[in-house]
């Protein structure tokens, strides 16, 4: 598509831009943000496009449904195996990605992950944020080899060569799994990050995924703007835990997150998954959420 248009789409998370060559291209790959794009550039004044057929290609595409729970992330934390299998087994039709964190995978296993795969139509993510030397962690990754995992977090506080060799391992034993560095946890207030962190420390953190060439970072909804600064080509998967319901943030229900936004204020952030668990696994109507 030969246009100088060009914006932040903050409803699909990514990157529509100019390229450096003489005909302007939009760098999208997913056919739904192929969609999205065409129909934010079709809406647009007719002086700001160059001449090109864009209601004649629109229709040559697929028809994709874009929903918000495509973007969910099902954390299922503090929940038997028994209760975990009972809800994939009533929503499957609605989850896209389940996570199985470091509680449930050291009491369930590998199995787990195993059953969820051969059973449920999901993507799984695995949420160890592995975080030791990097020997420690690299052998860690290479032991998962046979898991159908699509994710796996590791904390990038655990240094350059940590996060250079786990990503050397994953690409051999993992290739087809997505690898996200943890940045700092939600858990965390302003007080303690500046106490524990140096000025600074966040964008190291950040140029650090993107010199190891890592595929995604995990972060709360209030760095997203300022990991736009530094990833602008959007190279970077934004992954937000500390999701809540409205509702849930006006009383106070947050638990041991601290920092924590709406799915609709961290969609508009330009997030690319969020992360979201009890708010949804100990709702009354989960599938009215997730809808």
């Amino acid at each position: 598509i030969n246009t100088p248009y060009h914006k932040r789409s903050q409803s699909d998370g990514e990157v529509i831009r100019r390229t450096a060559s003489k005909k302007g291209m939009l760098c999208l790959t997913r056919k739904e943000n192929i969609v999205s794009a065409l129909n934010m550039l079709i809406s647009c004044e007719e002086d700001d496009l160059s001449p090109v057929a864009l209601q004649d290609l629109y229709p040559r595409l697929p028809k994709v449904s874009i929903s918000s729970s495509n973007k969910i992330m099902v954390a299922l934390d503090q929940m038997s195996r028994s209760e975990i299998l009972q809800f994939l087994s009533k929503y499957q039709d609605v989850l896209q990605v389940v996570k199985i964190g470091l509680e449930v995978f050291l009491r369930d296993g590998p199995a787990l992950v195993q059953e969820i795969h051969r059973q449920f139509n999901v993507k799984i993510f695995l949420d160890l944020k592995l975080h030791d030397i990097p020997t420690t962690v690299k052998m860690a990754i290479k032991s998962l080899a046979s898991l159908p995992i699509d994710f796996l977090t590791i904390h990038l506080s655990g240094g350059e060569m940590m996060c250079r060799e786990s990503m050397e391992m994953a690409r051999k034993v993992l290739p087809d799994t997505k690898i996200l560095g943890v940045s700092y946890l939600t858990s965390l207030g302003e007080d303690e990050i500046s106490r524990i962190f140096h000025q600074g420390g966040y964008e190291y953190l950040i140029k650090l995924a993107l010199k190891t060439k890592m595929d995604g970072i995990v972060c709360s909804p209030f760095e997203l703007s300022y990991i736009d600064e530094i990833d602008p080509r959007h190279e970077l998967l934004r992954i937000c835990p500390g999701i809540r319901l409205a509702s849930e943030i006006k009383q106070g229900l947050s638990q041991d997150q601290k920092r924590v936004s709406t799915p609709q204020e961290t969609l508009a952030r330009g997030a690319d998954y969020l992360v979201m668990g009890r708010s949804i696994t100990k709702s009354d109507d989960p599938r009215k959420i997730l809808q």
